[in-house]
């Protein structure tokens, strides 16, 4: 049986861990992309000399290790830095990625990776199906602040600036609502399991 890989992605709060935590469960292999590239980055000398080159040493601490704070002041509210960082981590994850989820399929493992750059790092190309997690802005500030303490706004503006499902609806293969119970979106998320692991 030829394995399957599944990428997971929508907007903050929507819901993706739930999703997540239930692929997991029905022996899907899962992926964070945010650890992955990490991870992938600080053992990546390459992309380490190429981010000094072009932000400078104030982005590395005394123990020449990336500071990711540093970093996000940087291209925080600065869209020009932003593509500039993104020109050099986006490609490196897409490749990366790939290699692992081709050693994932050869071994016929079934995968779940969740992104929230998706169709920025054209993640999506890598997938056998996209699945798009969506809930109401109301439902989803409720989720966020009990679990991060977040303020309102600044969870407004991350909504606000994340991607849009019709940007990309022609790469989505599923789009999944979470804005009734807790029961009715996993019977939805089970569903599509079922379906995908045909």
């Amino acid at each position: 049986m030829n394995s399957v890989i599944i990428g997971v992605t929508g907007k903050i709060g929507s819901g993706k861990t739930t999703l997540i935590s239930m692929f997991e469960k029905a022996d899907f292999f899962v992926i964070n992309c945010d650890v992955f590239a990490r991870t992938m980055i600080d053992n990546s000398h390459e992309i380490l000399d190429k981010l000094k080159l072009k932000f400078g040493n104030i982005i590395f601490d005394k123990e020449n290790k990336l500071d990711r704070k540093k970093l996000r002041e940087i291209v925080f509210n600065n869209k020009k830095e932003l593509q500039n960082l993104n020109s050099i981590t986006h490609p490196f994850l897409f490749l990366e990625l790939k290699k692992f989820l081709l050693y994932c399929k050869n071994i016929k493992q079934n995968i779940v990776f969740e992104a929230a750059v998706m169709f920025e790092a054209k993640l999506h190309k890598l997938a056998d199906n996209v699945l798009w997690v969506e809930s109401d802005l109301e439902n989803i500030l409720k989720r966020v602040s009990l679990r991060d303490n977040e303020k309102i706004n600044t969870l407004k503006n991350i909504y606000k600036n994340q991607v849009n499902y019709q940007d990309y609806a022609q790469y989505i293969d599923f789009r999944i609502f979470n804005n009734s119970n807790i029961e009715d979106f996993k019977k939805d998320v089970n569903n599509i399991i079922k379906k995908l692991k045909i």
